[in-house]
């Protein structure tokens, strides 16, 4: 046996002796960049070259979804990878780092963009692949099972150089859409844990709201025909977005979606959570801290949740669980601020949503000498047309900078947000909340269509009906102008009108239809 390696050995070191000087050069050059190493149900990914490492991550994720199956696990390396866009279609199984700070993803600048009109139409998730439709988001994964975990992803690029120019619902936009982005065709359960996300503030960028990423995480599905049967699930723990538009927006769309946001840090937004209630889905959102508190003088409104219907409801009604967050909403421009908006109902679509929404802390915050705008003011809670709404032991509070506004507002048929000729705000409690800081300026701000707004901590519009509000301090003032509200321990002195005045605004005075799709 000895005999036969010896000559086994001798032979392999003829063959290299005599291999040509092209082949050894080569073999040197593989040597000197090491390839990924696929194991099993496992792909070790290459360290960073330090250039570009779209290719090797994008052969990852390619060989995983086509070869390996379900449990399938894509593996970084310590360092940074600067990439351009990557894309997991069908992918099933996990893209994991090292640890945020530890894995980076960085993405280059001037990102190449060939979708067609992404407010029209566009590629079809199918056509989602490298060098095919090329979205301005920077990770997208089309329906799979998958979990993202320990890496942060950061956008760096700013002054209009995030991306080529593309065409978005008909404006010619520089930036980047999503950082990360997840399309439901058929089916998606998503898992994000200890993922950072990192944008800039950016200015220059046309038609982007003031930074070089609009959404950090967001999930929508893919409906061409306007209705979708997608279902799915979204869960996103631990993990941190900053300095972007809009922190997170999970898939609003889907059938019977499961929403898990819980324990994550969200900070220097102009929205935090914006979601869509979608017809029977499940979501809690708790333990977060959330802060709409980006500076930028650019006039536009902070929120640190909304919710919005999306015109599907149908069927069983969707249920929320928002609790546990710390809130801070924070404002140089006078612009509108909100803690917690709660839309039930828009454009005559009916409630489909109970929600509890206990034990959050909100703070709305701002230099003392600012005047809100014409049309702006600020609430902690804001129900519009909900129905069977629990809002219960919340902490709100507010600086005294000049501007009409509510620690608690319900709303029907609210013109701000469009929703005439919805059903009233109904049967919703609002029970033991603490409010301070609130200095209600004494006049409407507008008497025409919210009689009172602006005059008290807690205000009932003259849509509301049916609802309960029990105070905390006899101090607490309130102004009801519905029909058949009760309230218990406020402030003796606060009027009750008797009668609703005013009637909803024309279509001309919506605010809502003056908005951009983008935030």
């Amino acid at each position: 046996m000895r005999r036969v390696l010896v000559l086994l050995t001798a032979l392999s070191l003829a063959g290299a002796l005599a291999a040509p000087a092209a082949a050894l050069a080569a073999s040197a050059a593989s040597l000197a960049a090491p390839a990924n190493v696929y194991l099993g149900h496992t792909v070790s990914v290459a360290g960073p070259n330090g250039t570009d490492d779209t290719a090797n991550i994008q052969a990852a994720l390619d060989w995983c979804s086509k070869h390996s199956g379900p449990g399938c696990t894509v593996q970084l390396q310590k360092g940074t990878y600067k990439i351009q866009q990557l894309v997991g279609t069908g992918f099933s199984g996990t893209f994991r780092g090292m640890g945020m700070g530890v894995t980076t993803l960085s993405a280059l600048p001037d990102l190449k963009v060939n979708a067609p009109d992404l407010g029209g139409t566009t590629c079809l998730p199918t056509e989602v692949s490298i060098g095919t439709c090329l979205w301005p988001v920077v990770l997208n994964f089309v329906d799979g099972t998958f979990e993202i975990s320990d890496l942060s992803l950061d956008i760096p690029a700013k002054n209009s150089d995030e991306t080529e120019t593309y065409t978005l619902g008909g404006y010619s936009t520089i930036g980047i859409f999503a950082a990360i982005n997840l399309i439901d065709y058929t089916h998606q359960d998503a898992v994000l844990d200890r993922v950072s996300v990192s944008g800039r503030n950016d200015d220059t960028a046309p038609n982007m709201p003031g930074f070089n990423t609009v959404y950090g995480i967001n999930q929508f599905v893919w409906a061409p025909t306007g209705t979708s049967s997608a279902t799915g699930s979204f869960t996103l723990r631990d993990s941190s977005v900053r300095t972007v538009a809009v922190a997170v927006s999970p898939g609003p769309e889907f059938n019977a979606l499961r929403v898990t946001i819980k324990g994550n840090t969200l900070s220097g937004v102009f929205k935090g959570i914006m979601s869509g209630e979608g017809p029977s889905g499940v979501f809690e959102i708790s333990h977060n801290r959330i802060g709409a508190d980006n500076l930028d003088t650019t006039e536009r409104d902070h929120y640190g949740i909304f919710i919005a219907p999306t015109g599907l409801e149908t069927g069983v009604a969707s249920r929320f669980s928002i609790h546990d967050n710390v809130i801070t909403v924070a404002d140089t421009c006078g612009c509108s601020m909100f803690g917690i908006v709660l839309l039930g109902a828009v454009w005559g679509a009916p409630n489909w949503f109970t929600a509890t929404v206990v034990n959050n802390a909100i703070s709305l915050t701002s230099p003392g000498t600012l005047v809100m705008l014409p049309d702006n003011w600020k609430d902690g809670i804001q129900l519009n047309n909900t129905i069977g709404t629990m809002v219960i032991a919340n902490t709100i509070a507010a600086t005294s900078a000049t501007g009409a506004g509510e620690a608690i507002g319900i709303f029907g048929q609210n013109a701000y947000w469009g929703v005439e000729g919805s059903p009233a705000a109904a049967q919703n409690v609002v029970v033991g909340n603490n409010v301070r800081g609130f200095a209600p300026q004494g006049t409407p701000i507008d008497s025409t269509y919210w009689p009172g707004l602006g005059t008290s901590q807690y205000y009932l519009d003259p849509n509301t009906t049916n609802n309960l509000v029990v105070c905390t301090r006899r101090s607490d003032t309130l102004v009801d102008w519905g029909t058949g509200n009760k309230q218990i321990g406020c402030d003796p002195s606060t009027a009750t009108p008797k009668a609703a005045v005013g009637t909803p605004a024309p279509a001309s005075r919506l605010r809502l239809t003056a908005k951009p799709l983008l935030p």
